[in-house]
């Protein structure tokens, strides 16, 4: 295990025993997996949460990350996180709320990755955003597409969590038609789109 292995690791448990959601470990294999396959020099990611996804990528590759987050005493831990793996330079920081914030973000910006691990409702408005600034073959993967283990099959979900499941279920079906070619990972709650 490398010393930025065991940083990974205090991060990822620190966050959990604080109840912060972070990628779970197939979602961190893929994304390694990913960006050493595609190697991107540049990468959007929407939720930073405690910096854990974005700080996967960027020890994978070598591109500069953009990364959105809503909650500045997360995005403070995140900045840390990445000052102690030696990665602030290529880190970029955005504080805000995503449906707003995202069009400037990306300005005049193209990405061969974008990780979404947002607000759920919000996936296909933010995918919509993001694909017409994508490398061509740049992926799109999104985390937690099967929020709480409710979204695959067409069952009746909770009244408390209709909405989300409701909109996750388009979302997929989405993505799922032409032009895009997605892939699910219903074992991970992930699904990666690659655009032609």
């Amino acid at each position: 295990m490398t010393d930025n292995d065991e940083v990974l690791r205090r991060a990822y448990l620190r966050a959990r025993e604080d109840f912060i959601p972070v990628c779970g470990d197939g979602c961190a294999r893929l994304l390694r997996e990913l960006c050493g396959k595609v190697k991107p020099s540049r990468i959007l990611e929407i939720g930073t949460a405690v910096g854990y996804s974005s700080s996967v990528m960027a020890l994978a590759c070598e591109a500069e990350v953009d990364t959105i987050e809503y909650d500045g005493d997360r995005l403070d831990r995140a900045k840390q996180l990445w000052k102690e793996l030696g990665i602030s330079g290529r880190m970029h920081a955005y504080r805000g709320d995503v449906k707003e914030i995202l069009p400037q973000v990306i300005r005049g910006k193209s990405y061969g990755l974008v990780f979404i691990d947002g607000p759920k409702s919000a996936y296909k408005d933010i995918f919509d955003t993001v694909r017409q600034n994508m490398d061509e073959n740049g992926l799109i993967v999104s985390d937690d597409i099967n929020y709480l283990g409710l979204v695959k099959g067409d069952g009746y979900p909770p009244h408390k969590h209709r909405t989300i499941v409701t909109n996750m279920r388009k979302y997929l079906e989405y993505i799922s038609a032409a032009p895009f070619y997605t892939e699910i990972f219903w074992e991970s709650g992930i699904a990666v789109t690659r655009m032609g």
